[in-house]
């Protein structure tokens, strides 16, 4: 019997396998490759996914900020209630705004090309 003719051998490429993954040598464990760079559009979109989420804690926050300025009113009832309504519609249109703004930016940001 040949060396031919005793099937596949380390020398045949179909036995040889393509390329190994990096192997830790202290636990024989493969390391996952590492992750690409992503780059400045999916930086950008996760700043923007992150401030959108952290626009309800703001509008909460801002919210409650009358309950702390009850007592310390010197002009009466009538007018700090008034004042706090005010305060209420206005932080409340600008809570709208921004999450127009927010929701804006970050459409674009999924039709462009890091997408």
């Amino acid at each position: 019997m040949s060396t031919r003719d005793a099937g596949p051998g380390p020398s045949d490429p179909e036995t040889i396998p393509a390329e190994r993954p990096p192997v830790d040598p202290a636990s024989a464990v493969p390391v996952p490759d590492p992750a690409p760079f992503s780059g400045r559009d999916g930086y950008e979109r996760r700043r923007l996914t992150d401030a959108a989420r952290l626009l309800p804690v703001l509008a909460a926050v801002l919210f409650f900020l009358p309950i702390l300025w009850a007592g310390q009113g010197d002009g009466g009832a009538a007018a700090s209630t008034a004042r706090g309504g005010l305060y209420l519609f206005g932080v409340w249109a600008l809570l709208i705004g921004a999450a127009r703004l927010l929701s804006m930016a970050l459409a674009r940001s999924a039709d462009g090309p890091g997408a």
